[in-house]
């Protein structure tokens, strides 16, 4: 079971990064687009 957690928990920190990673992009692509 822990190690079912550490997949887990690996694949949420993954998701996460090219989430913050696109939210970034698209931070920075708004302005430009107003």
């Amino acid at each position: 079971l822990a190690r079912r957690a550490d997949e887990a928990a690996a694949l949420l920190a993954a998701h996460y990064r090219k989430t913050s990673e696109l939210v970034e992009a698209h931070m920075q692509a708004a302005p430009a687009s107003r």
